[in-house]
């Protein structure tokens, strides 16, 4: 049986963290969404994967310090804590809202590993299917510097990967980043979400499934390989910008200018 090793003072910061998740229920319920949302947190991260059920007996094998610092009520004469059973898990995933509910994880990510660093530039891009989703897949965004998560966005039924990730784009934190995907998302409209949307810039690749863009980043490379022959050496200085090659010719001469 998985353990769950947070200290009491971290599941009570995650349940104050988690406390912003609104609660979909028109009936005050039994137990506090940000409750089960740190029973949740730290289950995936102890290795539990496969749904509700081993949700309710992760939290069945807690503490009673651990029940007391998530919240978890009490009844009964004795008083005993009331722990949550599968049914409850089973509500909670299905009506908790995605886009609330990824706020708050990147908000209790930020508490744990503080703001994300200014080098940390460089954003990766892919989709995956779920672990016992029978297919679910998403699309997720990663600092690939710090392996950082910045958000996930469904694959609808009968779609692809392509309209999720732009909608990833348009709400991750990608201001001044490098984006890269992979041949699939080399689609004009995602690039214009990138760069005029959010203020990235990206860097696509082009296959044999695509011939048009392929045969024009082709054209393109051939016609920089003359403008920038690789031998020239021109540098560039963000005091007086580009230097001459070691020959001493300038870029306007590559040019024939």
């Amino acid at each position: 049986m998985l353990e769950c090793h947070a200290s009491n003072d971290e599941l009570t910061r995650m349940v104050d963290v988690f406390s912003k998740v609104s609660d979909w229920r028109k009936i005050h319920g039994l137990y506090r969404v940000a409750s089960l949302l740190a029973i949740t947190v730290c289950a995936a991260l102890c290795g539990v994967h496969r749904g509700q059920r081993d949700l309710a007996a992760f939290v069945a094998n807690m503490s009673h310090d651990q029940w007391k610092a998530l919240g978890l009520p009490r009844r009964g004469n004795p008083r005993r804590y009331m722990v949550p059973k599968e049914t409850t898990f089973f509500r909670f995933l299905s009506n908790t809202d995605s886009l609330e509910l990824e706020k708050a994880l990147l908000a209790w990510q930020e508490m744990v590993l503080g703001p994300r660093s200014a080098d940390d530039n460089q954003v990766s891009v892919d989709g995956k299917e779920l672990l016992s989703s029978q297919g679910v897949e998403i699309v997720s965004a990663y600092s690939v510097k710090s392996g950082r998560w910045l958000g996930s966005e469904r694959v609808k039924e009968e779609s692809n990967e392509i309209p999720a990730a732009q909608e990833l784009l348009k709400r991750a934190p990608i201001e001044g980043a490098l984006i890269t995907a992979d041949a699939l998302h080399t689609q004009t409209q995602t690039a214009q979400i990138i760069v005029k949307g959010r203020g990235a810039d990206y860097l696509f690749t082009a296959k044999g499934n695509q011939p048009t863009v392929a045969n024009s980043v082709r054209q393109l490379y051939k016609g920089l390989q003359q403008a920038f022959s690789p031998s020239t050496g021109y540098g560039y200085d963000s005091g007086r910008g580009i230097q001459p090659g070691p020959d001493g010719s300038s870029l306007s001469d590559a040019f024939g200018c």
